[in-house]
């Protein structure tokens, strides 16, 4: 296994479940990471379910007509997982609204990095505030984006550390399997938890069952600023 010194109470920020060397952990992807995050952000759109349509149609087009190499990753969670706040942290800038309820973010929202990267903010699954019809729609909003857009490169699942995998969980992971769609899984709040290993043990459990004993575990806390830098790195990876 690869093990990181930090400055956590555990030794980890990156865990392989197989054991195998991580490719983005060099100095390449690290120079890569530094020129794509510190570039100017800006707000490509915000979408919702009654504008997606026409914008995924019109990237469709724009990908049959020319050679475009424009790279999506979508950052994905359920509510109150600290999307915004990991959002912001990765950027460098304060640009999605962060809140202390669940459901701020009800649209998906696309941040354009400069060089055809862009990174989605999508609304958090599971409860939120809102009434039902408009908790469904956001869930039909993310089902439809992640089968139908044709640049989506990664999806980052965001699991709150604290309260581990849950039944919902389950089902974006098995959803993302389905629709033979990549991803990483990315805990979040990890200066709340004292034991990594507890964790990384529950986390092989549940992904053995789901055929996911390939993935690679980020770690990361935006309040000891622990694991940005390698989930960076990992975007960087996959924007070659």
């Amino acid at each position: 296994m690869l093990f990181k010194q930090t400055q956590f109470l555990f030794s980890t920020t990156i865990f392989d479940l197989k054991g195998e060397p991580i490719q983005f952990l060099k100095p390449k992807y690290s120079q890569m990471a530094s020129e794509i995050f510190y570039k100017m952000v800006k707000i490509e759109g915000k979408f919702e379910k009654n504008n997606i349509d026409n914008f995924l149609q019109q990237q469709q087009k724009e990908q049959e007509l020319s050679k475009i190499k424009r790279k999506e990753f979508l950052i994905i969670g359920r509510s109150n997982v600290g999307k915004s706040s990991l959002l912001n942290a990765l950027l460098g800038r304060n640009v999605a609204e962060t809140s202390n309820y669940p459901g701020k973010t009800r649209s998906l929202d696309f941040y354009n990095l400069g060089q055809s990267k862009v990174i989605v903010d999508s609304p958090g699954y599971g409860f939120a505030k809102g009434n039902k019809k408009d908790v469904q729609n956001w869930g039909y909003l993310m089902q439809y984006y992640i089968k139908n857009t044709p640049f989506l490169k990664q999806s980052y699942i965001l699991i709150d550390s604290e309260h581990g995998f849950k039944e919902v969980d389950s089902m974006t992971l098995q959803l993302m399997q389905s629709l033979e769609k990549p991803f990483t899984i990315v805990f979040t709040k990890c200066d709340k938890i004292s034991k990594i290993e507890e964790l990384v043990q529950k986390s092989r459990e549940k992904l053995e069952k789901h055929i996911y004993s390939s993935q690679v575990l980020h770690f990361t806390s935006v309040r000891n600023r622990t694991g940005l830098s390698e989930l960076q790195q990992s975007i960087a990876f996959y924007c070659e």
